[in-house]
């Protein structure tokens, strides 16, 4: 429940005053429903009995007005149909424009993750949680908080009117029995619907999943003979939400019947109590009809309220994907300064301007008996002692046995992993004082997993430099030897599929590099940066890389020789 009020606190927060606006007429649309039957029903049955009394030529001498009632139904027709047009629209808007800052939200949360936790995503699981989980919010407001807060209001406003008019035994006969229905109502569904609902929303999203990567891989499983199995996998997550979802209904239309019942007894009860009054004076009939007909106005009310009811498990879940363990919830800001790196950064500052001047400038990276562990296993480093500068102008190698520990040296070069031991300075300024933004502006980090977007050549860099021209990206490509591939083939407007789909893998590990050297960032951290490559395309890129760059840090990590013999100097790295 908690995680469902964040969620709708966060709506409020968003488009509040549009919200309350919203809220207001949906009160209005029921309050002129119920109303409008409610006069309907009392002026057909007062002109039947002043009819029945007088004739039909004595209605208007019996003093009963036709055309104040005939104005009323009319008026109250067309603000009924006004203010369901504005409900829906206030309403609507406000949520899905809370929705999709929430989404910007969620994104956001996820880029400031830890890098080892961004490489454990899964691509289709991420899209979920942004499109499918945020997309479930939209019933907390629509299905369950405007129809609960209207129908409570309406509910109160109508029991309250009919007890002035036509007494006690009418209001309390008409507000027990839509009462007690929409009770019996939520409490069957609430006790049977909710498990139903998260499975039918788990297997949703299996399914969606299950398709994505059956559509994305069907090459490579069509040649390992699993096409069909991946097919069925699909299949069987669709029967399961087939499942859930049937079993959804069959608890929507009993809780429909719930209401439906509540609504027979509360116009029963009206109309019982209105005979009462009938059986001492004519002129009441017309009051026990308004009293009746109001009743079937007022289960109109509950209608609204049986979707959000029985999809509330869904919801509940959703909010607490979102709100609980996601980045969203975990990362809603970035964190700050503590007091201690504060005094730090102080007292890196304070020092006199004469011993600056006589120092020389300090190396760009520079490790002090560093030792790094796994994020999972924070307590057993992996690498101990590892200390090594790298100056402007300068290369590194990191050479070593696979899994030993290189490309997790690099993740904590770039800030995204604190060493256990030691310390690491980035121009002389410990890496742990640097915010995000400053670090991303100097430091330049290319994995061994680097993804490319569906769109053009110019499109993927522009994800690093939106502000760079034609002329910048196409020197770029140029330095990693690609602009003699791209130019006759469309140059920067040559689109690319899915992923980058379309060039071969040395061409995206070859335009990853140009969108990390785009930005010309003082340090450059490099894992594998010439794999998929032949020889001779390996020295050239290398060659282009120091003339692009050429006062940058460059730390390469690599199992080639063509690497490591450009590199002036290369380091070990073993447990």
């Amino acid at each position: 429940m908690k995680y469902a009020l964040r969620a709708l606190r966060h709506i409020r927060n968003a488009e509040g005053p549009a919200l309350w606006r919203g809220l207001m007429l949906a009160v209005l649309v029921m309050l002129a429903g119920t109303a409008l039957l409610g006069l309907s029903g009392w002026f057909i049955i007062a002109s039947g009995v002043a009819g029945l009394a007088t004739g039909w030529a004595g209605v208007a001498a019996s003093g009963i007005s036709v055309f104040l009632p005939s104005a009323g139904v009319r008026g109250l027709a067309l603000l009924r149909t006004l203010t369901r047009y504005g409900e829906r629209l206030l309403t609507h808007d406000a949520t899905l424009r809370a929705l999709a800052l929430l989404r910007v939200r969620v994104l956001e949360g996820f880029a400031r993750l830890p890098l080892h936790r961004l490489q454990a995503l899964r691509a289709g699981a991420a899209l979920n949680r942004i499109t499918a989980d945020v997309d479930a919010l939209d019933g907390i407001v629509l299905a369950l908080f405007v129809p609960v807060v209207a129908g409570s209001a309406v509910l109160i406003a109508a029991v309250a009117g009919l007890w002035a008019i036509a007494g006690p035994v009418v209001a309390l006969s008409v507000g027990a029995g839509i009462l007690g229905g929409a009770i019996a109502a939520g409490a069957r569904v609430l006790a049977r619907a909710r498990r139903p609902a998260r499975l039918g929303e788990c297997a949703h999203q299996a399914l969606r999943l299950r398709l994505s990567e059956m559509m994305r891989g069907q090459v490579d499983l069509l040649f390992a003979g699993r096409l069909a199995a991946a097919a069925e996998h699909a299949l069987e997550a669709d029967r399961r939400q087939r499942r859930a979802w049937l079993e959804t209904a069959a608890h929507e239309r009993a809780a429909a019947g719930l209401t439906g019942l509540g609504g027979l007894l509360a116009a029963s009860g009206a109309l019982l109590g209105g005979a009462l009054l009938a059986l001492g004076d004519a002129g009441s009939a017309a009051v026990a009809g308004l009293g009746f007909f109001a009743a079937l106005g007022l289960a109109e009310i509950t209608q609204p309220l049986l979707r959000g009811m029985v999809e509330w498990g869904r919801m509940e879940d959703a909010a607490r994907r979102i709100f609980g363990r996601s980045p969203q919830g975990e990362a809603a800001e970035a964190p700050g300064e503590t007091a201690e790196e504060s005094a730090a950064r102080q007292g890196e500052s304070a020092q006199p301007a004469g011993a600056a001047r006589a120092r020389s400038a300090p190396p760009v990276i520079a490790c002090r008996a560093v030792a790094i562990a796994r994020p999972e296993s924070p307590a057993h480093p992996i690498l101990e002692g590892i200390g090594f500068e790298v100056s402007a102008g300068e290369s590194l190698g990191l050479t070593g046995p696979s899994g030993g520990g290189k490309s997790t040296l690099l993740t904590a070069l770039a800030g995204e992993l604190p060493p256990v031991r030691g310390e690491i300075l980035l121009e002389g300024r410990r890496l742990g004082l640097l915010g995000e933004a400053e670090r991303r502006r100097r430091i330049g980090l290319l994995l061994q997993r680097a993804a490319l977007i569906g769109g053009t050549i110019g499109e993927n860099l522009a994800l690093a430099a939106p502000q760079a021209d034609a002329a910048a990206m196409e020197e770029v490509l140029r330095a990693v030897d690609l602009w003699r591939v791209f130019a006759p083939a469309g140059g920067l407007a040559l689109r690319l599929g899915e992923a980058g789909s379309g060039l071969s893998g040395g061409e995206r590990r070859r335009l990853a590099l140009a969108r990390v050297l785009i930005r010309r960032p003082a340090l450059l951290l490099l894992d594998e940066p010439c794999e998929g490559l032949d020889s001779d395309t390996a020295r050239r890129v290398l060659s282009g890389l120091r003339r692009y760059c050429p006062q940058a840090a460059i730390v390469i990590a690599t199992h080639r020789r063509e690497e490591a013999e450009w590199c002036d100097r290369t380091c070990r790295v073993a447990p």
